[in-house]
């Protein structure tokens, strides 16, 4: 007799394995019945891939299912309140500030319009995609929105250079969610950046969520799985975290900009550095940690400090390698005579900056160097700030 192996992960292509054999499944949740009726079991093999941790169940629903999706629940568009809102709302402002321009947003199943909703004020230019027309039949209408209906197919034409992209709670309904995902990175800008919402397919097996095993939710991922379906489509992830009291997963990712070598970065690095600093006469350093000690080493003495200091007691009267100036504590006598700082101790740059002007009233310029290497500082700005 043949046996049929199990599928092939739908994130990853390894082999899974047969993790449970499941009965008297509830099949179709999103309809509701007009008059009274038996439900609609079905029995379903919850596999586990045991490369990137995904969970997934074969597909047993209709190919015409989500173009009615929804049709018999909601009537008219649903208003989003409370946590549900407010976390909704939270998310979408994370991706706001994550993201460098703010031109072009786009949404996978866009549903009812709620998430868009929230975008609209952020962003010049919307695009939401939806198969149910019943669905995008109640996103409001704007001048700067477009919506296709249609399943996000590889032959869709959504156009490019998106700023921002979201897709909340549609994942795990996809049979193919590794070519969607490589279609998205494909039309989103360098530094693009995006948020995926989905259910908490690790706390769904480990609390054994008989009730959140649905026919059209076919994959169910956890924290690695999900990072692992982005790393595979390109894309980089900025963060992962539970959401809705542990029911949901919200990953943020950014598709990569930098193609530059790591010796050429250095170069680029090291000549901002020093335009920024030419036209100072005396240039205080502030943290002589290991970050402090590389950049200060990789310079070679091209950039002369009249003083380095760093808060640590036990660096004071040392020296930094390759640097002629000794370590000295922070003092007000130092920084008067200061006209540049500069934070090398960049995760304290806020505490820096804040001793600099309240506990030693120093007035002058500061240069952290995330903004001068994150290109918020060129020397044509900076002329301006003088």
């Amino acid at each position: 007799m043949d046996i049929t192996p199990p599928p092939p992960c739908r994130v990853c292509d390894k082999q899974t394995v047969e993790f449970e054999s499941l009965r008297y499944l509830i099949n179709e949740t999103s309809v509701l019945a007009t008059e009274s009726t038996l439900p609609h079991y079905f029995d379903a093999t919850l596999f586990e891939c045991r490369s990137c941790g995904h969970y997934q169940i074969d597909n047993v629903i209709r190919n015409d299912y989500y173009l009615s999706y929804c049709d018999t629940v909601l009537k008219e568009k649903p208003v989003l309140f409370g946590f549900y809102y407010e976390e909704r709302k939270n998310n979408l402002m994370h991706l706001r500030d994550m993201a460098v321009s703010h031109q072009k947003f786009l949404e996978i199943g866009c549903g009812f319009g709620g998430v868009l909703d929230l975008a609209e004020p952020h962003f010049r230019q919307l695009i939401g995609v939806e198969p149910s027309k019943h669905l995008s039949s109640m996103v409001t209408p704007r001048k700067n929105l477009e919506i296709i209906n249609d399943y996000f197919r590889q032959e869709l034409a959504i156009g490019d250079g998106f700023d921002a992209f979201c897709s909340t709670q549609v994942f795990e309904h996809v049979s193919d969610p590794l070519p969607i995902l490589r279609k998205v990175f494909a039309a989103t800008n360098p530094g693009g950046v995006g948020w995926i919402e989905v259910p908490n397919g690790l706390a769904i097996v480990n609390e054994r969520h008989y009730h959140s095993i649905f026919s059209d939710h076919l994959n169910y991922y956890t924290p690695n799985s999900l990072s692992t379906l982005a790393h595979l489509a390109g894309f980089q992830t900025v963060s992962i975290s539970e959401g809705l009291d542990g029911y949901w997963l919200n990953l943020f990712v950014r598709k990569p900009k930098n193609n530059r070598s790591f010796m050429n970065e250095r170069e680029r690095q090291l000549n901002l550095l020093l335009d920024y600093s030419q036209n100072y006469s005396h240039i205080v350093g502030w943290g002589c940690g290991a970050k402090g000690i590389s950049i200060l080493g990789i310079l070679g003495g091209k950039l002369q400090f009249a003083n380095l200091v760093d808060s640590n007691i036990g660096s004071n009267g040392k020296f930094v390698p390759g640097c002629s100036t000794r370590v000295e504590i922070p003092s007000t006598e130092i920084f008067q005579r200061a006209d540049l700082v500069i934070i090398f101790a960049d995760p304290f740059k806020a505490e820096i900056t804040k001793a600099l002007r309240d506990d030693f009233n120093y007035q002058g310029q500061i240069l952290c160097l995330s903004e001068l290497l994150a290109e918020q500082i060129t020397t044509n700005n900076h002329k301006e700030m003088r």
